[in-house]
């Protein structure tokens, strides 16, 4: 199910004041603008976007400098120097000016609908997947009931064997696109999760006007990490510079596959990684 366009500030789930000053910040970046090209960019409905540009007028943080035609969408507007000093302050605080993010809930439940679990992988997909690597069918007749099962795989066997192999043919059997958040906003704080290094975006089936533009339709996540990786990828990381977080790399898995390429090589001992690790399959829980 598809994201519904936001009508009211009530259906953003976020408080009025959020979006004005998130307006604010992407105001101050953009210069001269227009209610469209601002709504391009926080990824709100122009109604909405006008809105809370009447509440900067009204506080005189905003100012118009000219028009293209009749329509209030033509306006072309600017901060004035009262609005340069309040969005100059608001950057202070946070420089996240990218689109509105999603209120966590939501995110979660549609998580939750998109879930790995409900998928099925009949046996000549599974074929059809792996006709151009050498696997027995004895593998072959394993794999497709243990994708189907949404649940945890651990490959094993001689180095050079072909596990990352069958690990990312998985990953292009995972059917399906998943709608995904740029970011999402975890008590009062922004974290971005969409990434393009990780995900691909594709065509809304419903066309872009039909829905939420916070949310983007991807294909399924396949997330893979090597030697790289310690305790600390697992965690949201927060950068002191932009102060807004990013997403852990198993969160931008979600409703996919998160590889742990060459267990045992990462910079943690397997049995530290398997702890951080257990209560949360256990319970089913992001981690």
């Amino acid at each position: 199910m598809h994201p519904e366009v936001c009508e009211t500030v009530e259906d953003t789930g976020l408080e009025f004041s959020f979006i004005v000053n998130l307006v604010m910040k992407h105001a101050l970046n953009m210069g001269e603008f227009t209610i469209p090209a601002l709504g391009a960019r926080i990824k709100l409905p122009n109604h909405l976007v006008d809105e809370a540009i009447e509440r900067l007028r009204k506080n005189q943080m905003v100012a118009v400098m000219g028009a293209d035609g009749l329509s209030k969408l033509s306006y072309r507007l600017t901060l004035t120097d009262v609005g340069i000093k309040r969005a100059s302050d608001l950057i202070d605080v946070c420089r996240y000016a990218g689109p509105a993010p999603v209120p966590f809930d939501k995110y979660r439940s549609k998580v939750e609908i998109q879930t790995i679990k409900s998928i099925l992988v009949d046996p000549e997909s599974v074929k059809n997947a792996f006709s151009d690597i050498i696997v027995s069918e004895k593998i072959l007749s394993r794999l497709g009931p243990a994708i189907s099962s949404g649940k945890e795989l651990f490959l094993y066997g001689p180095s050079g064997n072909g596990k990352t192999t069958i690990a990312e043919t998985i990953g292009s059997l995972l059917p399906g696109n998943i709608y995904m958040p740029y970011a999402v906003l975890a008590e009062g704080e922004i974290i971005t999760i969409y990434d393009q290094s990780n995900h691909v975006a594709v065509e809304p089936e419903h066309g872009a006007n039909a829905v939420d533009q916070r949310w983007v339709l991807v294909k399924r996540p396949v997330v893979m990490v090597g030697g790289e990786m310690n305790l600390k990828s697992l965690d949201i990381d927060f950068n002191p510079i932009s102060k807004f977080y990013e997403a852990p790399l198993q969160m931008k898995a979600n409703n996919g596959l998160f590889i742990v390429d060459d267990f045992g090589r990462q910079q943690v001992d397997p049995q530290t990684l398997l702890n951080r690790w257990i209560v949360p399959l256990e319970r089913r829980i992001a981690g």
